[in-house]
């Protein structure tokens, strides 16, 4: 009689042991999830960039482990596994992509591809917005276009869509267009969330002194200045304003305090390098240029100081510079076109007329 109740003692035996193992694998899934959105949530409150890249990338470890420990327990793995897996990888690639849109020209172009992979999954107007803003920081004005295009046939009434859509059109030459966005976008200012009215009134003021309307221009900057004295880019309007009424002194005077006031914004370093060049001061010019190329990722700057290098006679310099250039261009950006008269300067100076 023992032998018949000791078979199924065991059996019961051997199953409570498989469904102890079964929980405790349960169990390490979900610490290794727990683990993950720790560090997810970390990487949100990081220090410094550095340190939310190292966040995120631990984040994407440690949900690659809680994905591979869901995957071993097949139909028995916790039913929100699987979701919040998917979650913190989003999470995380997303965090990279905007953290390494802050960071350096060459990051920057990571950010690019980071950003293209995300919308082609989920297809999100955040996203594509900062795709084309960093688009339009690499001078690509098309592509740009094309995702500010998008954000809007998803969202019509997004304000600073139609900033970003009109500086795309505008540093692509196309002023008129330009105008109707800046138009769309001060419409309900109330709208305007991440792009601020003085910003926005420059913008404008640029794309009069496009179409020689300088009366228009000095009222939109005029505006700006009483909403924001310290707006960075009023220096630039207020510098291409002088130059359209001839006062190049004055141009300079405002490139150059909007250089030293606002270090870190690269369109006024490059315009006052460029200002220190019509100006004869190569130094300054250079100093300037280096550091826009330094900031940003606009190609015009790098052929902006070929031009330097090619007026000072350094060939070298001047090419590898137009190298860089072309490399970071695409055929239809404005960049493009500077990049190929500066080099039919320089090689006409070298005597290659033919070429």
């Amino acid at each position: 009689g023992g032998v018949i109740f000791a078979a199924p003692l065991r059996r019961e035996r051997r199953a409570e042991a498989e469904r102890a193992a079964l929980r405790q694998r349960q169990s390490k899934a979900l610490v290794l999830l727990e683990r993950a959105q720790a560090s997810l949530q970390d990487a949100h409150s990081g220090s410094d960039s550095k340190r939310t890249l190292e966040l995120a990338d631990e984040a994407l470890q440690r949900a690659e482990e809680a994905a591979a420990a869901g995957e071993a327990l097949g139909a028995d793995a916790p039913a929100h596994v699987t979701r919040e897996v998917a979650a913190i990888r989003l999470g995380a690639r997303r965090l990279r992509a905007e953290t390494l849109a802050r960071g350096t020209p060459s990051e920057r172009e990571a950010a690019r591809h980071l950003f293209r992979g995300l919308l082609e999954e989920t297809g999100d107007p955040d996203l594509r917005l900062l795709l084309g803003r960093l688009e339009l920081e690499g001078g690509h004005c098309r592509a740009a276009l094309a995702q500010f295009n998008e954000v809007l046939a998803q969202e019509p009434d997004r304000a600073e869509a139609f900033y970003y859509r009109a500086e795309a059109h505008r540093r692509a030459g196309a002023a008129h267009y330009a105008l109707l966005d800046y138009e769309r976008a001060l419409r309900d200012r109330s709208k305007l969330v991440a792009v601020r009215a003085p910003k926005v009134l420059v913008g404008r003021a640029l794309a009069h002194l496009a179409l020689g309307e300088t009366s228009k221009a000095r009222e939109d900057l005029s505006e700006a200045n009483k909403l924001d004295l310290r707006e960075p880019l009023l220096r630039l309007g207020r510098a291409e304003l002088y130059r359209a009424e001839g006062r190049l002194e004055d141009a300079l005077t405002e490139l150059a305090f909007g250089a030293r006031t606002f270090p870190r914004v690269a369109r006024l370093r490059h315009a006052a390098g460029r200002g220190w060049i019509r100006a004869g001061d190569p130094a300054r010019a250079q100093a300037e240029l280096d550091a826009a190329a330094a900031l940003g990722s606009d190609p015009a700057v790098l052929v902006a100081r070929a031009r330097l290098a090619a007026l000072l006679g350094r060939d070298e310099a001047a090419q590898s510079d137009l190298a860089e250039a072309a490399e970071r261009t695409l055929p239809e950006d404005p960049a493009r076109a500077q990049l190929r008269l500066v080099q039919a300067r320089l090689l006409r100076v070298q005597g290659r007329e033919r070429e």
